[in-house]
């Protein structure tokens, strides 16, 4: 069967994808240039939106999201006014803005896409950061301190590690592998994926990797054969290696699980997130209502939403939860794509409960959350757009 040829636009979203992966490599972030760089693509993708002309889309959830924006903005003037600070600059409405953009960018970029243009995309986005992923283990992570609480890599950690987790979820869902070439790639490059998580030891993106195996399991009608066989046959082989080799178990909690922190001190483990979010809870009792404006930071998305924003910032916590909410509605489809949403919208959601600008930022990193959410919005509103003006 001949394949569909790739369209500009699956071209331009596709080479978006890629660019912004290669800028969070390590040697860019240090630098500090790689982060602007990524959220340089997406706004640039935005102003050639003026040049492509302006469609409306009927989907209710993109409208909820550009009303909780707005609100979110307004929001922002308020509490700026109210506490004479400039909240523009806070923890939230750069990457909110950024987010929002992104998807404005997917629903005009993808106004006649097709499932198999969402799948290309997110194939480009898995490609990238797998090969990547050799990189990362070779020079930053290889040879890494696990008996330590002190990472050996330290340039945006947490930033790579749910990109890492998002790329799990698109290979061993989406991704097909027709020919033999293909298998070996993507068995390798789930490898070092698994590897390079476990050595960053990001414990978020742990809790988006065991979401991930258990919705494959769940869901398993909707997967390969090959695919189920490989999970179920590789939790078995892990189960009786920690079975057999008890003391590789308690080395696997202490230093992966527990990155070589006390296992006695719930602070220690919590890296401190239990004090932060008991400060958060009196701070924003202190200031129910307005918030500060602009809060410290709080590695807790919900927490720290509050604190800057007091009750003003329920636009904000919604407009998180909107993909969740649409994705769970949609997952009654039983699409592959769908069920691949599903569980990155899901695992994205478990990062913000430990991670302070997930599941906006920092700067782009979560865009894949919104690229494949405004795609997905698009394709599923296409019989009620209307086009109201045509590129020339």
């Amino acid at each position: 069967m001949r394949k569909e040829a790739l369209s500009k636009e699956t071209f331009f979203l596709c080479l978006a994808c890629v660019l912004s992966n290669v800028s969070y490599y390590p040697a860019l972030v240090s630098s500090g240039m790689g982060r602007i760089f990524a959220i340089a693509i997406w706004i640039f993708l935005a102003i050639t939106l003026l040049f492509r002309g302006v469609c409306f889309v009927s989907s209710s959830f993109f409208h909820a999201h550009l009303l909780l924006y707005f609100m979110v903005t307004l929001n922002t003037v308020i509490t700026s006014v109210v506490n004479d600070v400039n909240a523009f600059y806070n923890h939230f409405f750069p990457v909110v803005t950024i987010s929002t953009i992104i998807l404005i960018v997917a629903i005009r970029y993808g106004l006649n896409f097709k499932t198999v243009d969402l799948k290309r995309i997110c194939v480009s986005y898995y490609i990238t950061t797998s090969i990547m992923a050799i990189p990362l283990f070779a020079f930053y992570l290889r040879g890494s301190d696990f008996s330590s609480s002190v990472y050996g890599y330290v340039f945006g950690k947490n930033e790579m590690a749910v990109m890492l987790m998002c790329s799990l979820i698109i290979g061993l869902v989406l991704y097909e592998a027709d020919n033999r070439l293909k298998r070996v790639f993507k068995i390798v490059s789930i490898l070092f994926l698994l590897i390079d998580i476990l050595y960053l030891r990001c414990r978020s993106s742990f809790l988006g990797v065991a979401f991930l195996l258990g919705s494959i399991s769940i869901y398993s009608n909707k997967m390969t054969q090959k695919l189920r066989i490989a999970v179920v046959f590789g939790l078995l082989v892990v189960s009786l290696y920690f079975i057999a080799n008890l003391e590789s178990f308690e080395t696997f909690l202490n230093q992966i699980i527990y990155a070589g922190r006390d296992s006695s001190d719930m602070s220690s483990l919590a890296s401190g997130r239990d004090l932060q979010v008991k400060w958060g809870i009196n701070a924003f009792l202190n200031s129910p209502i307005w918030g500060y404006g602009v809060g410290p930071s709080l590695d807790c998305f919900y927490v720290s939403a509050i604190v800057s924003y007091g009750l003003l910032a329920w636009p904000l916590i919604a407009m998180a939860l909107l993909p969740v909410i649409w994705s769970c509605i949609n997952l009654k489809n039983g699409k592959k794509e769908d069920i691949c949403f599903f569980i990155v919208a899901v695992s994205m959601f478990l990062v913000s409960l430990f991670e302070e600008q997930a599941p906006f930022g920092p700067g782009s990193r979560c865009y894949i959350l919104w690229l494949m959410w405004g795609i997905l919005l698009q394709i599923n509103s296409r019989g009620s757009i209307v086009q109201i003006i045509t590129k020339k």
